[in-house]
């Protein structure tokens, strides 16, 4: 199977031309290679269920977004349960609106999809991430746990991949803590 992980970055007014972006992510989807598709900051429902209907992929996974995590999955494939849990860490009240961690939940949202041989779990996730004026590293941190715990608990001894904006990389002491407790590897 190939799966994409793509941030849409979909918050009207906020990113710049939003609409015509969505138009064209769900254009270049239509003709893609992908069997799954996760994707973060896909906030208003009616941009997530116009770009679901014009990317053609026949099944989603999503929760509603008003105070919802803004994640959504496509696929090629049945999904035959959907589940999702907003992460219980996020930063301090204290929030600069214009983070934009105000208006957002962090989370996971699980797809158990119907291939031809086997029954995959697909999450998708979204942490929280780092400004100029402050380091969201340790809120991050328990965030990798959260979701460690939610694949533990849901697809222990299934198959699983996880798809999402994990805003750290290869260096960072998230990024080793997501693959240290998942038992994963980077594909890319």
């Amino acid at each position: 199977i190939k799966v994409l992980s793509f941030n849409v970055a979909g918050i009207p007014l906020v990113h710049k031309q939003w609409g015509a972006r969505r138009a064209e992510i769900a254009r270049r989807l239509k003709d893609s290679p992908y069997d799954l598709v996760g994707l973060q900051e896909m906030w208003p429902d009616q941009d997530a269920m116009a770009l679901w209907r014009e990317s053609g992929y026949p099944f989603y996974a999503r929760y509603p977004s008003l105070g919802g995590t803004g994640l959504m999955i496509l696929s090629r494939y049945p999904i035959s349960e959907i589940k999702e849990r907003p992460f219980s860490c996020f930063p301090p009240g204290a929030w600069s609106v214009y983070q934009g961690e105000t208006i957002s939940t962090k989370g996971v949202l699980l797809a158990r999809v119907r291939l031809p041989a086997v029954e995959l779990d697909v999450y998708d996730t979204h942490l929280v991430a780092d400004y100029p004026t402050n380091d969201y590293s340790s809120v991050r941190t328990a965030q990798v746990f959260e979701l460690a715990e939610t694949v533990a608990g849901y697809s222990a001894g299934r198959p699983f991949v996880v798809l999402g904006d994990l805003n750290t990389g290869p260096g960072d002491l998230e990024y080793a803590f997501v693959r240290d407790l998942l038992g994963v590897s980077d594909s890319c």
